[in-house]
């Protein structure tokens, strides 16, 4: 699960500081986690989802209404 959730921060183009701070965590916390070397509450594993939900949408919302040429 947690390289799935890597794979989606990278595609995302998000920064993981700034989902860091969107959690209202340490982004060395966030890395943490990404490894499976800490624990998140479920609280902040929600917006963790919600997020890059979000991001995932936006992109593929931005990319399909780019222009054709």
């Amino acid at each position: 699960m947690l390289e799935k959730i890597k794979e989606q921060i990278k595609s995302s183009g998000v920064k993981q500081k700034f989902i860091a701070q969107h959690l209202s965590i340490s982004p060395s916390m966030l890395t943490l986690v990404l490894n499976g070397e800490r624990k998140l509450s479920d609280e902040k594993w929600d917006k963790l989802m919600t997020f890059l939900s979000v991001a995932r949408n936006y992109k593929e919302l931005l990319s399909s209404n780019a222009p054709t040429s």
